[in-house]
């Protein structure tokens, strides 16, 4: 399982790796907030698909949420295996530090950015 947050979209891609699967398949991907259903989508096996976040929560080092997923698969609608996993909706970006270099922004101790 691969999983690509779009924070700036509102998505979390979501690719499945798959074996001996064949056309037809399908893979039902499903995203919690404990038990409660955030989204879920379905797609072909094999295939990566977007599934959209409404308001979602962010990662960050003060509040690290992290989702978690139920990914099943079938064949002709019979369920043939399913795995869990979790993903973060977080977004990582560079800036220009006070001298002007472009760097990745990390958190101090104190939990504010530095970069």
């Amino acid at each position: 399982v691969s999983t690509t947050p779009d924070i700036d979209r509102g998505k979390l891609n979501v690719g499945v790796c798959t074996k001996n699967t064949i056309s037809g398949d399908v893979v039902e991907v499903i995203v919690k907030d404990g038990s409660t259903v955030i989204a879920s989508n379905k797609f072909a096996a094999g295939q990566a698909i977007d599934v959209s976040i409404p308001n979602a929560k962010l990662w960050s080092p003060e509040t690290p949420f992290l989702y978690d997923l139920e990914i099943n698969l079938y064949d002709k609608g019979k369920l043939q295996d399913k795995i869990k996993s979790y993903a973060a909706m977080r977004k990582v970006s560079m800036k220009k530090d006070k001298n002007g270099i472009t760097r990745l922004p990390f958190w101090s101790t104190r939990s504010r950015m530095v970069a």
